[in-house]
């Protein structure tokens, strides 16, 4: 018999990191431990972030954000048994990354 796919309990969020604004958390639920994939994108290049922990609860610091561009997110739960869900593309803007650079200037090269 077929095992089923993962179900999202809570859906898959981004959420601004106060410390490090180009390190943003993610976080969803799912209805039976799972592992997370995760796919960052920000129009000039794609990665692919592996967390191999099974767990139901999922909050993952995601790195590699770069300053002045707009990410998309994309997530897969996959079970042990290799069944897996895929979100919908999140969409992850660093404006205020943006607006900190613009104060600052660019840095001086000496």
């Amino acid at each position: 018999m077929p095992v089923a796919a993962p179900v999202f309990t809570t859906p898959a969020s981004i959420a601004p990191n106060a410390a490090a604004p180009l390190a943003p958390t993610l976080g969803f639920e799912t209805d039976v431990p799972t592992r997370a994939t995760v796919v960052i994108a920000d129009g000039t290049r794609s990665f692919e972030v592996a967390f191999p922990d099974l767990a139901t609860d999922h909050l993952h610091l995601l790195l590699g954000f770069r300053p002045g561009r707009d990410h998309t997110v994309t997530v897969r739960a996959t079970r042990a048994e290799g069944t897996s869900i895929t979100s919908a593309p999140l969409s992850a803007s660093d404006t205020r990354i943006s607006a900190v650079r613009s104060r600052l200037g660019s840095p001086a090269v000496t």
